[in-house]
C-alpha cells in the first residue's frame, strides 16, 4: 500500500512540476507603447513609427524570430490590410527584454479620419519559436491600444502655380 502512495505521489510531483515549468518559461510578447501617438505625417514624405516591445523568450534560445508591424483592422477586429512591418531574426533569449523598432509609413495611406466606419489602425507583434516559423506569442487589438494617423501640426499641401518667365537680354 505505501509502495502505491509513493508512486501515486511521484506521478502527481512530476505532473505538477511540467505545469509549473511550462508556467514560469511561458514565452510573450507586448508593446509596450508608441513613440508617438497618434502618429503625424508629412503628407509630402510620409514618418517614422516607433514601437517600443517587451518580450520573454524560450530559455537558451539562440534564434526567437519577432514581427512588429501595423495593419487596418475592421469594427470586427479583422484584418484588414497590411500598412508596413520589420522582422528581427535571432533575437537574444532571456526575461522581460525590451526594445523598440522604427520602420517608414508613408503618406499614400488614409488618415485614421478617413478610414472607413469602423476601421482603424493597429500594431501587432509576433514571438516566434526558436529555429523557425512557429508563433508563440502574440500581441494585438486585445492588449494594445490603437494608433491614430493625422496630418503633421501645421503642415498643409498648397497648389502653387509657376508661370514660366521670359528674360530678354539686349
Amino acid at each position: 500500500m505505501i509502495k502505491n502512495i509513493t508512486k501515486i505521489h511521484k506521478i502527481s510531483l512530476f505532473i505538477v512540476s511540467l505545469f509549473f515549468t511550462n508556467v514560469f518559461l511561458a514565452q510573450t510578447i507586448e508593446i509596450i507603447s508608441y513613440g508617438e501617438n497618434p502618429l503625424e505625417v508629412n503628407q509630402l514624405v510620409g514618418s517614422n513609427l516607433t514601437i517600443n516591445y517587451k518580450y520573454t523568450s524560450e530559455a537558451g534560445s539562440s534564434g526567437n524570430h519577432i514581427f512588429i508591424g501595423l495593419e487596418i483592422l475592421d469594427a470586427n477586429n479583422q484584418y484588414v490590410s497590411s500598412v508596413s512591418g520589420i522582422t528581427l531574426e535571432h533575437q537574444t533569449s532571456g526575461e522581460n527584454r525590451e526594445g523598440n523598432v522604427q520602420f517608414f509609413v508613408g503618406s499614400s495611406h488614409q488618415l485614421s479620419a478617413d478610414l472607413p466606419a469602423g476601421y482603424y489602425y493597429q500594431a501587432k507583434a509576433i514571438l516566434y519559436a526558436s529555429g523557425g516559423w512557429t508563433d508563440n506569442a502574440w500581441a494585438g487589438h486585445w492588449n494594445t491600444p490603437a494608433l491614430f494617423y493625422k496630418i503633421q501640426t501645421g503642415m498643409y499641401l498648397v497648389n502653387m502655380y509657376f508661370q514660366k518667365v521670359q528674360i530678354l537680354v539686349g
